[in-house]
């Protein structure tokens, strides 16, 4: 198995790191790390997923669509 590690991407919010185990071809496991935390994350939890459409660009400011 191969892991392959992209980024840091610099983002507004901050760093963005993807990792990727991969096995003859195939993605067998993905990770996001993402070190900034903003506790909006946990707003839309129990809500229906569609709500986070609306709620995600009053909360960030800085995307107009989500």
């Amino acid at each position: 198995m191969t892991r392959i590690t992209i980024g840091p991407f610099n983002r507004v919010e901050g760093d963005l790191e993807v990792r990727l185990d991969v096995e003859s071809g195939r993605v067998m496991r993905a990770e996001v790390t993402a070190p900034l935390y903003r506790g909006f994350e946990q707003i839309p939890e129990g809500r229906p997923p569609l709500d986070a459409l609306a709620l995600a660009p009053r909360i960030r400011g800085i995307c107009s669509v989500s």
